[in-house]
């Protein structure tokens, strides 16, 4: 029986098979056909709804491959020069910047990059070793041996360095090196000496340049400087080449020959300047393509802002900036653009600087009493002042550092409008409602009618918590000079970066940078906020500086040496053919990245 029912059972269980069988191939027959309808269209979807950006990289590829056109632009000030060693003003920088380069660079968001050094290291942040690249040509010109372009060599940056140091130059970047590069000061000290004692100058080495080969440099500093590198990305560390520059003489400034991805063909003062494609640049982009793109840029010099927008406007130029006057035609207050000009292409970025009125800190009424300049700080209403002057242009300063730099703390605590703080602090340093406070005067250079319609803003908000104000408009040059001699008690200023370090803004209240000597106007000084900033200087981790940049920064608030006013930002315009062009903090152009695509 037991066999019987097993023999059955396996029979049975052979049919349930088959037949299951037979169902699931009719099964994957219909799965089969289903997916064969269905997955096109899934992938119809996924195409839809997928991140592509690999394919849009394949198509900026493919569209970067157009090569040609010439560029065109405007400056609205005079080029003062095209020598590093005096390229110190922002129209000069964007020319020579397209002919020279330097050991290193920044990148649109001011992080360091290789230049001309492929490669640096220090094991103690005073010895610098600097790796140069190869087969780096400078450009062709009659000044060199049958006119082709000499190899760029370790030597070549050497002799850049000192010549920033060599008095007869007249050099405006000394400072990047005076007192930092060892042997640096004597070697300067001693060409005074030699041109005032009408000699010949003694032989002397610089213990702190050295060439080590003619592919590597080595720098030694004095002590630990934590920007130096930055230094190195300025203008005045740029490299010429030694033959032109004696072959030229006085005349270098009129001829500049570097190492960049343009060559300067043309410059007419009052009318414009003509660069060409440098044919033996050595630069690359990212997937090995030869830079730079263009042909040539042409810079035509105009008389203002506004005559430059209108160009552009025109279709005569392919970027530009939005002067003040036209900015409520051009933008919304939530600063975008408006539909008429939606067809450019907006770059906007903030702006490292800032504005400030300054207390003179050894005068009165300022010296000792904080709570008075507490009480100034915090009656001033800084969004009404960018929204009603400014037109939006702009974001209060909540500090000393602007947002886009390292350390900046969007949550310090700051000086926010409020007027019941402020009378409170301004009876607690003894003025209640500003009674027995002498009228303050408060000083500013003229330069257009924005810097007395803020003047006249803050004025009208001092005056509502019982302080007097009164206005006093002097030259850029007087108001410099008296400010330098201490007389002012009240003053207007600004900074800008030289580089994109904290320390270059908090170097405006170290103690010993008490102006003349330095930039410290207000001659703030706190023990501890200079402790604070003499540490960060030698400090190699990052992390741990800008946390004592950090801590110097909050001191320097609640002591309030200022009245902290504005921060500005960067706004371009472009045209839509225009490509791989960013607008930077620093607003720093590189053309040899820009391409036309038309």
């Amino acid at each position: 029986m037991r066999s019987r029912s097993a023999s059955k059972s396996c029979w049975e269980r052979a049919s349930r098979a088959t037949i299951k069988g037979d169902k699931k191939e009719r099964r994957t027959k219909m799965t089969m056909r289903f997916r064969a309808l269905i997955i096109p269209f899934l992938l119809i979807g996924l195409i839809l709804s997928a991140d592509l950006s690999f394919l849009s990289g394949y198509r900026a590829w493919a569209e970067e491959a157009k090569r040609g056109g010439t560029l065109k632009a405007a400056l609205t000030s005079e080029i003062r020069s095209l020598d590093p060693a005096r390229v110190g003003d922002t129209a000069s920088s964007l020319i020579a910047s397209q002919i020279y380069e330097g050991l290193l660079e920044l990148d649109d968001k001011l992080q360091l990059r290789p230049g001309l050094a492929e490669s640096w290291e220090s094991p103690d942040g005073i010895t610098w070793t600097f790796r140069l690249r190869k087969e780096v040509r400078f450009q062709d010109d009659p000044c060199f041996p049958g006119g082709a372009g000499s190899e760029l060599t370790a030597h070549d940056v050497k002799y850049s360095f000192l010549r920033i140091a060599d008095p007869a130059v007249l050099s405006t970047g000394w400072w990047i090196f005076r007192g930092r590069v060892k042997g640096m000061d004597a070697y300067r000290r001693e060409l005074l000496a030699a041109k005032e004692e009408g000699r010949k100058p003694g032989v002397m080495d610089v213990a702190g340049l050295k060439v080590l080969d003619d592919s590597t440099l080595r720098i030694e500093l004095t002590k630990p400087f934590a920007p130096f590198l930055d230094l190195l990305a300025m203008s005045y560390a740029w490299v010429v080449p030694r033959e032109v520059v004696e072959c030229r003489g006085v005349d270098f400034f009129r001829h500049p020959v570097g190492t960049g991805p343009f060559v300067l063909e043309e410059w007419r003062p009052g009318v414009h300047v003509l660069l060409k494609r440098n044919p033996n640049y050595w630069g690359k982009d990212e997937r090995g393509e030869k830079l730079p793109r263009l042909d040539g840029i042409r810079i035509r010099l105009l008389r203002d802002n506004l005559m430059a927008f209108l160009e552009f406007d025109r279709g005569n130029l392919d970027y530009t900036g939005i002067p003040e006057e036209v900015w409520t035609k051009v933008m919304t207050p939530e600063r975008k653009l408006k539909k008429k000009y939606r067809k450019y292409r907006l770059f906007t970025a903030p702006s490292l600087d800032v504005h400030y009125y300054g207390f003179m800190m050894d005068k009165e009424p300022f010296a000792g009493n904080r709570l008075l300049r507490q009480a100034l700080n915090y009656a001033v209403n800084r969004e009404a002042i960018i929204k009603h002057v400014l037109n939006g242009r702009g974001v209060p300063a909540r500090g000393v550092l602007p947002p886009g730099i390292p350390g900046y703390r969007g949550d310090l605590k700051d000086y926010r409008y409020n007027f019941d703080k402020a009378a409170e602090l301004l009876a607690r340093a003894g003025y209640p409602g500003g009674e027995g406070l002498p009228e303050l005067t408060l000083q500013l250079n003229s330069g257009g009618t924005l810097n007395e319609d803020i003047a006249a803003a803050v004025q009208a908000m001092l005056a509502e918590v019982g302080v007097k104000v009164k206005l006093m408009v002097v030259s850029w040059p007087q108001h410099l000079d008296s400010i330098d001699r201490g007389k002012p008690h009240f003053f207007r200023l600004g900074w800008i970066a030289d580089y994109p370090d904290p320390e270059n803004f908090l170097a405006l209240l170290y103690g010993k940078n008490h102006s003349p000597a330095g930039p410290n106007s207000t001659r703030y000084s706190n023990p501890r906020f200079d402790e604070l900033y003499q540490r960060a200087l030698s400090l190699t981790d990052g992390e741990k500086r800008m946390k004592l940049y950090m801590e110097a920064e909050r001191i320097a608030v609640e002591d309030a040496p200022w009245l902290f006013l504005t921060h500005s930002e960067v706004y371009r315009l472009a045209q839509p053919y225009l490509r791989n062009m960013e607008a930077n903090p620093m607003d720093i152009v590189r053309f040899k990245n820009v391409w036309l695509d038309k």
